[in-house]
């Protein structure tokens, strides 16, 4: 969710006249939100455009909350994200039980619809994990 997030970008619309990082900014002007670009920031990780399955700045509890954006809050904030939240997780648990993943290369190119996906599966390989 931080390395490859499902929506990379989002837009808002200003509702009064305001001010953000000394640019002015008037009422009803669109401004596009690069989640992404936040995911990647080196201010806010270590080696960000590195993927760690184990990241330090979770595993730790030291990353700013305002730097990972899985789901959107505010207003609009999402949903369904607690259930999401759950789904990832368990899903994930098991899918990495019953699945082993590869790919070859290193280079993973996106389609950036209103979903982030891969763009070709060529490169990658997913088997079933032999049983114990």
């Amino acid at each position: 969710m931080r390395y490859f997030p499902a929506v990379p970008f989002v837009s808002r619309q200003t509702t009064a006249p305001t001010t953000l990082n000394g640019i002015r900014l008037d009422a009803g002007r669109l401004v596009l939100i690069s989640i992404i670009g936040i995911h990647h920031h080196r201010h806010y990780w270590k080696e960000p455009h590195i993927f760690h399955t184990a990241r330090t700045e979770f595993l730790e509890d030291t990353y700013d909350r305002r730097a990972f954006i899985p789901f959107i809050t505010g207003a609009r904030t999402c949903g369904g994200a607690r259930l999401a939240r759950l789904e990832i997780t368990e899903g994930l648990k098991a899918f990495i039980r019953l699945y082993l993943v590869t790919r070859r290369g290193d280079d993973m190119t996106f389609d950036y619809g209103i979903a982030l996906r891969p763009n070709c599966w060529n490169d990658v390989e997913i088997r079933r994990r032999e049983r114990a």
